[in-house]
């Protein structure tokens, strides 16, 4: 082997060098390190002889040195305790004669910084780095246009995602195992041109063409108008689908006339705290208020961020921003239907992310209640917020936290009420099965008692007699399937039978609960030429947005 000597090779190439030395390793791979080398000595065992020797010979000029660095002697006596050892002796040789290859190449033991241009390398990766903003600005708003509000975060989370994590962030990965397969170093470079030319490709064939997309534009169906025979939310984009959900209402409902006489839809147009409203929800109040829609308008404060961090001056602020919105509503149509809206909470002073069911938001839920009433409004908040990020305690407490606040308050309108979770970014249907729990208990807590002869039982006071008991009395037998609230979640069994029935938490019994609902679940009745006449509007519809 002694011509596979890397130090020994001066005439050829350095990449050829770098192929006879993964050669070398390729056929010993395996090897005992305990078998016998050839009778003659090999190239191994020579260099390692005079690697020795430099090692020996530096240590002796170490320890003369004056004064005697103790550091640099403890680190020469190692290394030369390590050429005593076969296995990292070898690794010792093969190191050296690497690094003499490379140097004899022409390659440095490091960077020198003295001959780094620092403010051309700045320069370069800041044009880099707006090259690369560029891109992503219309990639990003390419992807916004080419597919519907629905799905439109998913549309830019996932390309993005896989593009840069997958394929950006495996490239150091994948062109390194490339050049360590083929001995090229820069045959790592084909890994992000093949890449780049697959989409370029892709792009030209599917991606289409977005200049004209009315980003707001949507399917002017709402599923609102099939699951439900109630009123529903109206959608508040833009005025032009405002004006998608009246027309709609329209045909369902009887016509403009029967729609203004008794509303069918109620909108949320939030104020974008602190006082401004937006422009696009403007334009959907002047639409819903034209037509005698109900409107909740509503501030959107968390306080400390939104407003002042103290809740006297949050209330103020609501009240002047509530107020502007109910006369602007009366401006339009005078006597249309407004309702005085809160969505009062705070933010974490540590992360400053929005909090949900707390005290403060309880005290911002009990006050505002008070001021609708003083202006003679309907008042809209409260709902099962919290901020856990799944069914557990926390999500339960903070839930009723600000429900029960709600019906101390009054709240005519309950925006939120069930299926809240993680800060409203999350609906879960065992959450909602969990707070529809919450509110039948707190419906039956507020519920004025009635006192009268009956609710009294005189009479099974003296059927049960002194010391007796009352299971069998006649009142018992003919009120206890009324008398108190039956959960339909919650668990009063003993540990023991709980067990028995499989030991199932909340979120297990919610979660069957949900599914069975779900199954059984029958939209109501529409007529056919309601619904009809609905679909060949919806239809015409989306050929006039889609162009």
């Amino acid at each position: 082997m002694k011509q596979n000597s890397l130090r020994k090779i001066d005439s050829t190439p350095f990449t050829k060098e770098i192929e006879d030395f993964l050669e070398y390793l390729k056929q010993h791979d395996g090897e005992d390190d305990e078998k016998e080398h050839p009778d003659d000595v090999s190239w191994e065992e020579e260099e390692e002889h005079e690697l020795k020797e430099a090692a020996e010979k530096k240590l002796e000029a170490l320890k003369a040195a004056d004064p005697v660095d103790p550091k640099a002697v403890k680190k020469a006596e190692d290394a030369l305790k390590n050429l005593s050892d076969e296995k990292k002796s070898r690794d010792a040789v093969i190191t050296a004669n690497l690094s003499a290859t490379l140097k004899a190449a022409g390659y440095p033991a490091k960077a020198d910084p003295a001959k780094v241009n620092k403010p051309v390398v700045i320069l370069i990766l800041t044009y880099l780095v707006i090259l690369v903003t560029m891109v992503y600005g219309p990639i990003a708003a390419m992807l916004v246009e080419m597919f519907p509000t629905r799905i439109r975060y998913t549309s830019m989370s996932l390309p993005y995602h896989i593009g840069n994590g997958w394929f950006g962030g495996l490239l150091p990965t994948t062109a390194f195992a490339i050049v360590a397969q083929t001995g090229n170093m820069y045959n790592g470079l084909w890994y992000p041109i093949i890449i780049a030319g697959v989409t370029c490709i892709i792009g030209t064939l599917f991606v289409k063409e977005t200049k004209d997309v009315d980003i707001y534009a949507h399917t002017p169906v709402s599923m609102e108008t099939f699951m439900r025979d109630k009123f529903y939310m109206g959608n508040v984009i833009s005025g032009k689908n405002a004006a998608d959900v009246i027309k709609m209402t329209e045909i369902i409902f009887g016509g403009r006339e029967a729609i203004e006489k008794t509303p069918a839809t109620i909108s949320l147009i939030n104020c974008n705290s602190p006082l401004r409203w937006d422009d696009r929800m403007l334009d959907a109040q002047f639409e819903y208020s034209a037509a005698g829609q109900a409107v909740l308008l509503t501030p959107f404060i968390m306080m400390g961020a939104m407003s002042p961090v103290t809740i006297p001056a949050s209330l103020v602020q609501q009240i002047a921003e509530t107020l502007t919105g109910v006369a602007l509503s009366q401006l339009i149509r005078p006597g249309s239907p407004v309702i005085f809206g809160s969505f009062l909470s705070n933010v974490d002073r540590q992360s400053g992310s929005p909090q949900f069911g707390t005290p403060e938001s309880a005290i911002g839920l009990l006050c505002t209640g008070q001021i609708a009433r003083h202006f003679g409004l309907p008042f809209r908040s409260g709902g099962g917020l919290n901020a856990s990020q799944t069914v557990d305690a926390q999500a339960g407490y903070e839930s009723l936290m600000t429900m029960q606040a709600t019906f101390l308050a009054g709240t005519n309108f309950v925006l939120h009420t069930a299926g809240w979770l993680e800060g409203g970014l999350v609906a879960c249907y065992e959450k909602f099965v969990m707070d529809m729990e919450i509110l039948g208990q707190l419906q039956t807590e507020f519920t004025p008692l009635e006192i009268d002869e009956k609710s009294l039982a005189y009479d099974s006071h003296v059927e049960a007699g002194h010391g007796g008991h009352f299971l069998g009395t006649t009142h018992t037998l003919e009120n206890f399937r009324t008398a108190f609230y039956r959960p339909f979640l919650s668990s009063s069994d003993n540990f023991d039978r709980w067990t028995r029935n499989g030991a199932k938490p909340t979120a297990v019994r919610a979660s069957e609960i949900a599914h069975k609902r779900l199954a059984e679940y029958e939209p109501p009745p529409m007529d056919d030429s309601v619904k009809a006449e609905l679909d060949e509007w919806v239809a015409k519809r989306k050929k006039e947005l889609d162009g």
